[in-house]
């Protein structure tokens, strides 16, 4: 397999992941800059989401920088990892829409978790094929 597609099949993808977040935020119903502030939380929302996806975008480019061989089981272990990521949009959306509510916040911290053990995954999967690679380093 070809790490070099894989590699830019993941950026793009993570650029529409970035793009759906950032389309989604709600727009003042004013051109006032109190209205602009009144919607704080979801500003607040989109910056650390972006963050977060930003911070493990520069640990997969890390990660894929030591790699030398890929194989579909790093493939599908990349795939399940966009799967993940490609929720959050949606969860950052959901808990933007009811910042007071318990499910929101539950499913946002559920998603980012399940996002979080899908990279370990894709750690492993390149690991065995890369051995000499220590991600966290």
């Amino acid at each position: 397999m070809n790490k070099a597609r894989l590699e830019a099949f993941t950026d793009a993808i993570i650029a529409i992941v970035l793009t759906l977040l950032v389309l989604d935020l709600p727009r003042p119903q004013t051109p006032s800059v109190r209205a602009l502030f009144a919607e704080w939380q979801s500003i607040y929302v989109y910056i650390i989401t972006f963050t977060l996806l930003i911070s493990i975008w520069l640990n997969h480019h890390d990660l894929f920088v030591q790699v030398k061989k890929i194989d579909r089981v790093v493939f599908w272990a990349n795939s399940f990892w966009l799967l993940c990521q490609s929720f959050i949009p949606f969860m950052a959306s959901w808990i933007t829409k009811f910042p007071h509510s318990k499910w929101p916040a539950v499913f946002y911290i559920l998603t980012g978790f399940v996002w979080m053990l899908a990279y370990q995954l894709l750690v492993a999967a390149v690991r065995r094929l890369n051995p000499h690679i220590h991600p966290y380093e």
